[in-house]
């Protein structure tokens, strides 16, 4: 008989340093997003959205990320949100594609 598969979750945190910052996870997905795979004929999903499930039930929306790191896997660094929230993140955050292109900068960048 074939050895028991080992789940997802007792996968996920392998390698992971568990520190005081952020845990980053050593997987590596589409656009440096860690993934995990779920098993057989079951496909892969993103990490961070997993480890939000397993530690605060399925997400309503988004995983978004409170540290701005993709990698970063710290149930505390991660919660439910929209779209739109992420869009108004990464603005806020200055990684909006051509965001500057008309003037829109965030407001801590402009002289009062």
């Amino acid at each position: 008989m074939p050895p028991k598969p080992t789940p997802w979750y007792a996968r996920a945190f392998l390698g992971v340093d568990t520190g005081p910052g952020c845990w980053e996870s050593p997987r590596k997905g589409p656009k440096g997003r860690p993934v995990i795979q779920l098993g057989a004929g079951r496909g892969h999903q993103l990490l961070s959205r997993m480890i939000y499930t397993l530690f605060y039930g399925p997400p309503k929306g988004w995983v978004l990320h409170r540290c701005d790191n993709v990698r970063c896997i710290k149930p505390s660094h991660l919660y439910d949100g929209t779209a739109a929230q992420n869009s108004k993140d990464m603005m806020d955050r200055g990684r909006g594609k051509g965001q500057f292109q008309h003037g829109n900068y965030p407001k801590r960048w402009l002289k009062p």
